[in-house]
């Protein structure tokens, strides 16, 4: 469904309010047993996410002070830069950027996956990147 990959716990996960989604992650989820009959859900992160019968629903509008959101996978201030940065013959690469607050995978540029902490991370002065991966990255 999605150029972004969807790995659980970094870009997807559940719990008892539902399933949240975030950093492009779209994907098809099965609701109950592996059978025929079992409900499915499409998921696609695209802003704020919200908590309804269950389960996880994005939001066209902004939430009412009323709703309670399991997770807001953009944070409500832009990113202060914009960083690609590029894995060269699959060794760690690392590109310079000021990080006061956290990272996130905005667009995948390679067709070599790219899994947080494992295949791309971050510190204070530059994001990192390995084993191919390639992808724009928004700077907080």
């Amino acid at each position: 469904m999605s150029g972004y990959a969807c790995f659980q716990g970094d870009t997807w996960g559940y719990d008892r309010g539902g399933i949240w989604v975030s950093n492009g992650c779209a994907a098809r989820f099965q609701l109950g047993p592996n059978e025929p009959e079992a409900r499915s859900l499409d998921l696609e992160s695209s802003g704020v996410v919200k908590r309804q019968r269950g389960v996880v629903l994005p939001l066209t509008t902004a939430p009412s002070p009323d709703d309670l959101p399991l997770q807001v996978p953009t944070p409500a201030r832009a990113p202060t830069q914009i960083v690609v940065c590029e894995s060269k013959q699959y060794a760690r690469t690392f590109c310079a950027a000021e990080v006061s607050s956290h990272v996130e995978l905005r667009k995948k540029l390679s067709s070599a996956a790219c899994r947080f902490n494992k295949t791309w991370g971050y510190d204070f002065e530059a994001v990192w990147v390995s084993e191919g991966c390639r992808a724009e990255f928004a700077v907080y």
